[in-house]
């Protein structure tokens, strides 16, 4: 009789031993599914920062070659209004 329980026992702990394994192996899958769904997140927040960056340098572009019109423009007006006046003086003498 005491043979037989002691195999009983010992396929409990094989079963127990395979439920064991079952439940890590869920919770590795659980992990490795997460942590690739986090990587895959992380690619795609990388491409949307890296088409912002982009679309930030083309405004910052922009802003700068307004500024040197808006630059230039204010010199030309200035060197025109310096000749008119110049010129506007010249009459007066």
């Amino acid at each position: 009789m005491d043979s037989f329980t002691d195999s009983e026992c010992l396929r409990l702990d094989i079963i127990d031993d395979w439920k064991n394994r079952e439940f890590m192996h869920k919770i590795t899958d659980l992990f490795t599914n997460f942590t690739n769904k986090l990587n895959r997140m992380g690619i795609v927040w990388q491409t949307k920062m890296k088409i912002l960056n982009q679309k930030l340098e083309i405004i910052e572009k922009q802003i700068n070659l307004l500024e040197n019109q808006i630059y230039s423009n204010n010199n030309f007006n200035k060197m025109v209004i310096d000749y008119e006046q110049k010129d506007f003086d010249d009459d007066f003498e």
